[in-house]
């Protein structure tokens, strides 16, 4: 799974060979042993690319409260807080860091909010060499345990996708926001077209993928990790992105019973998180649904209903 287009990490590895000398290596590892190229290929697919920190994010984690949260196979994640008052997660994309969705940190201080985030594991200064939607979530679970109770959490492309399958396994919260959430299976479809793969391969190495993240692609799409969800939801996604299909982001808040869609236009897959009106849009839905939570007559309906789940997942 990835955050934007899943083969871009492969394709920046294998980039510094023609397509005939990629050829020839992808054949080459055909011939050395069966099955060598389906675990080179599901390694590649699954082992982000780790980015420095840039320059100018330095100041924003120094300003935050670190800390770090312990995974259940292992590994720890490391996460970092700003503010007082109850706990907004951020959750970063694909090959991205807890400094990608910094713009929302100050506006949701602002507002009476903690705000929380976290290196996904294999990312920033979180440990691990690979990592997919499964690590992701867990990473989310394990850093909302540290904090405690979640107000709201934000989320961009392959962090979206994770704020669901986390909400689906017994993170609580009162509203969710996803910026671009991306399609796995047809960045899977385009990592495997890149690599030139046969369809009985890129079928065992999808067999492979879907072992790690322990769901079958179908199930990991928006729609379906949407499905039901009581959480209030914002999905926020430019009609002109290249890199995540506006029909994805229109899916999914389709399937989401107490969800809206938020378009936008000119600003593609990664300056989104970035637009003002896009991180005021945000805010001010979490914002609304704290006092509307706390207000409403469903209250109890709402917590009997995600404590059951909690408790179900503890026991699973």
């Amino acid at each position: 799974m990835s955050q934007s287009v899943a083969w871009q990490s492969e394709k920046s590895t294998i980039d510094r060979f023609n397509a005939s000398s990629r050829t020839g290596l992808i054949n080459l590892a055909r011939s050395v042993a069966p099955g060598l190229l389906e675990r080179w290929a599901f390694q590649r697919f699954m082992s982000p690319r780790r980015r420095e920190l840039p320059a100018k994010d330095g100041a924003l984690l120094a300003s935050a409260r670190a800390f770090d949260a312990a995974l259940p196979e292992g590994g720890r994640v490391a996460a970092w807080s700003w503010g007082e008052g109850p706990a907004v997660l951020l959750v970063h994309g694909w090959e991205g860091r807890a400094t990608q969705l910094g713009g929302f940190v100050e506006p949701l201080v602002s507002r009476g909010f903690s705000v929380v985030a976290f290196d996904a594991p294999a990312h920033g200064e979180s440990t691990g060499a690979q990592s997919s939607l499964r690590r992701f979530a867990e990473a989310t679970r394990a850093v909302a345990a540290r904090v405690g109770p979640i107000e709201g959490m934000i989320g961009h492309s392959l962090g979206g996708l994770a704020v669901l399958l986390a909400l689906r396994s017994g993170v609580l919260a009162s509203s969710a926001v996803l910026i671009a959430p991306p399609s796995p299976y047809a960045h899977f479809i385009a990592f495997g077209r890149y690599l030139g793969l046969a369809p009985d391969e890129l079928s065992r190495v999808k067999a492979r993928v879907e072992r790690e993240v322990r769901l079958p692609f179908s199930q990991v799409e928006g729609s379906a990790l949407a499905a039901g969800l009581l959480t209030a939801g914002l999905v926020i996604h430019d009609r002109n992105d290249r890199e995540a299909s506006f029909d994805v982001g229109s899916s999914t808040a389709a399937a989401w019973p107490d969800a809206i869609l938020h378009p936008t236009e000119a600003l593609g897959h990664r300056r989104i998180v970035r637009d003002p009106k896009v991180i005021e849009t945000a805010v001010s839905f979490v914002a609304r649904h704290r006092l509307e939570r706390a207000e409403s007559p469903d209250l109890r309906r709402w917590l009997d209903h995600h404590a059951a789940r909690f408790e179900q997942a503890l026991s699973a």
